[in-house]
């Protein structure tokens, strides 16, 4: 029996969502280079040894979770939904809004499991070009989509993964005074953008922000995400969460992760290393037509003429993001630790001018 011949015949020849396995220096998933404090881990390590209550369901409606999230945005705890990585919300959204053949907008490049979540639950994604020079988004061609292909939700992502470039404030306003849509606004990375759209959530009831664990906060074993919006919209999102979502523990390290002040040290570490990355990448510039585009994220987005860049990078221990097809030029490498990043730093260098020698 071929198992095949009963899967969904739009998905049958669908790849999934692809992985590199793990070599070397991780630099390929923008994960944090900082491990969770050893004071907190005696602290989830004695909750443990002390609880009863893992022999039971966690609580589905994630209330303490949702509230230490609600009191750090200044939203109320009935403006945020739990999710297994920002990767279930944006399940939770098409599942929600879109009907056979529905389509949504999605900027090119970016984040890929928007449009294979589209496709998983029957709609269909329609992607629009970043501008070519600076990867910023094109805010006329976005509004006149709209107005053509009427979909039934926009996705725009900022910092957008994997370019690093930013939404600027006005051109969201813009956008949200332009269109009738559901307009899903991926932060994944916007604590190290230093911009807090948030209280557009008020006058757009249909603009939904989703957030996550993973990065900024050093949790992406635990798959924590969520989103924030209008009390209508998360309502509505709700519909469709599955009881019991989120583990308990998941639940337990995310909020005291929260409520504890490393983490704002870690971003500033980031921002700090990020800057100083930059200026030394930027002296790469012209070796191999290699250019570091300016990022508002915790990696960088690079451009080169050395095709196998991404492997002679994991020679020396270090794995990047590495694309292909129109991509094949680009690699993404992640900020991580001083050491990782110094490594990369004279890797690019021994690479790039031991070519042009």
């Amino acid at each position: 029996m071929d198992i095949r011949t009963f899967i969904r015949k739009d998905l049958r020849d669908m790849v999934n969502y692809q992985v590199q396995p793990v070599r070397g220096i991780k630099m390929d998933a923008n994960e944090s280079p900082f491990p969770m404090s050893r004071e907190l881990r005696g602290e989830i390590a004695k909750w443990i040894q002390e609880e009863e209550t893992l022999r039971f369901y966690p609580d589905t409606d994630c209330v303490e979770l949702r509230r230490t999230i609600a009191e750090t945005s200044g939203l109320s705890a009935d403006q945020v939904l739990c999710g297994v990585g920002s990767d279930q919300i944006i399940d939770f959204l098409m599942k929600t809004f879109l009907e056979e053949g529905d389509t949504i907008l999605v900027p090119e490049p970016s984040f890929s499991m928007y449009a294979l979540s589209a496709k998983i639950n029957h709609g269909k994604a329609v992607a629009f070009d970043l501008n070519a020079e600076d990867f910023s988004y094109p805010i006329d061609t976005i509004l006149q989509l709209c107005r053509e292909r009427k979909p039934k939700i926009l996705f725009l992502c900022t910092p957008n993964n994997p370019t690093g470039s930013p939404l600027e404030r006005c051109e969201l306003e813009r956008i949200l005074e332009g269109v009738s849509c559901i307009v899903a606004l991926d932060e994944a990375y916007g604590e190290f953008s230093g911009q807090n759209d948030l209280d557009l959530i008020e006058t757009y009831p249909n603009l939904v922000s989703l957030r996550t664990f993973s990065k900024a906060f050093g949790l992406a074993g635990l798959r924590v995400g969520y989103a924030l919006g209008s009390r209508e919209m998360i309502q509505a999102l709700d519909t469709v969460k599955a009881p019991y979502n989120l583990s308990t523990i998941a639940q337990i390290t995310a909020a005291k992760v929260l409520r504890r002040p490393e983490y704002k040290e870690h971003i500033a570490w980031i921002l700090r290393e990020r800057d100083r990355m930059y200026e030394q990448l930027r002296q790469l510039e012209g070796k191999q037509g290699f250019y570091c585009y300016p990022s508002s994220a915790n990696y960088f987005f690079m451009r080169s003429n050395v095709e196998n860049l991404g492997a002679l990078l994991l020679e020396r221990g270090l794995l990047v993001r590495a694309y292909t097809g129109s991509l094949k030029s680009y690699i993404r490498a992640s900020i991580t630790t001083q050491e990782g990043n110094d490594l990369f730093l004279a890797s690019l260098w021994e690479i790039l001018e031991g070519i042009e020698s």
